[in-house]
């Protein structure tokens, strides 16, 4: 049985959390806010911007309308759904939004987390979409090679053109979703999932530690191990559970629009990966992180007293979400 994750996930996530001499700049456009641009593509296009440094998308009402990546860049928002998974950041009302981004030429060794969007456009390598909210598609396209979709609450991909190599998904939430690849993409990697209604095809894929709920599967020269799937998608050979009932045993069902697939006590799901972690995508070295929130130090609470007294003591709560 072949390597579970490709070695190019750990050199990109490296690249998105330990660049320690590139510079950091903020984009607001709230009124007021004093930010170094209030445009992200104007950010990303200065030429002080330079490979590897930081954006730091900040949260807004209105969004930041669509942007265009063309040097390798780190995008990093504040994450989704926090209207309902609360406590997980201070302003909890706005989302770091685009209505799509788009990674072209140049962009090789980007990596985007904790960002709203509708669609995502690949067509360079070695991208990291890490915690994010595509409530659209992952277009993808011919030299998308090594490419890593983790930890994100999505649809599914589309593909453009190929061929293209090396796709890893992982701990990803897939509502509604659909994923049918040609035999033109090859080496991929598909782990630790939550497939809701609908159906995926993959050609040459390592299928591991996934549950499928009302999600048809067709894999062709492909292997699957430890696999839960709600009908008979996988059979029983090689670790796989079929005829699972999912509302009732698996999931805890209730909650928020991400909390409700984590797994409930006593869930047949829990250690049934292969190597004993849990099947779906709260299991397994990469977790899915609720809300999208980011693997940087947050403020999730903010205790600021009235002004106008000479001493002002100010609580800041702050955490980790590696």
């Amino acid at each position: 049985m072949k390597k579970l994750a490709p070695a190019f996930l750990f050199t990109v996530i490296l690249f998105c959390t330990t660049n320690t001499y590139a510079k950091i700049w903020r984009v607001n456009n709230t009124a007021g806010v004093n930010a170094n641009y209030t445009s992200a593509q104007t950010a990303l296009d200065a030429v002080t911007t330079l490979a590897g440094d930081t954006l730091h998308i900040e949260p807004s009402a209105s969004g930041y309308g669509a942007l265009s990546v063309t040097k390798p860049i780190v995008l990093i928002g504040n994450g989704y759904f926090l209207t309902e998974d609360t406590g997980l950041q201070v302003n909890s009302t706005e989302t770091s939004s685009f209505s799509y981004v788009s990674f072209g030429p140049g962009s090789s060794g980007s990596c985007i987390q904790g960002i709203s969007m509708g669609n995502l456009y690949l067509s360079t390598n070695n991208i990291l979409a890490r915690r994010n909210y595509i409530s659209s598609y992952v277009y993808m396209y011919a030299g998308a090679d090594n490419i890593t979709l983790l930890d994100n609450f999505m649809v599914g991909i589309s593909e453009q053109s190929s061929p293209f190599t090396g796709l890893n998904m992982s701990n990803n939430i897939l509502s509604g979703c659909i994923l049918s690849l040609s035999s033109a993409v090859s080496n991929i990697t598909f782990e630790n999932n939550t497939c809701i209604n609908g159906y995926v095809q993959l050609y040459n894929a390592q299928i591991n530690n996934n549950i499928f709920y009302n999600t048809s599967f067709a894999p062709y020269n492909s292997v699957y191990f430890n696999n839960i799937g709600s009908s008979t998608q996988f059979g029983t050979a090689n670790g796989n559970q079929q005829n699972v009932t999912m509302v009732n045993n698996v999931f805890v069902a209730s909650g928020t629009t991400d909390s409700q697939y984590m797994l409930k006590a006593g869930s047949p799901a829990i250690g049934a990966g292969f190597g004993g972690v849990d099947c779906g995508a709260f299991g397994g070295p990469n977790p899915y992180r609720l809300g999208g929130i980011p693997n940087v130090p947050t403020i999730y609470k903010l205790t600021v007293p009235p002004t106008g007294t000479t001493n002002i003591n100010v609580t800041i709560s702050t955490r980790s979400n590696n």
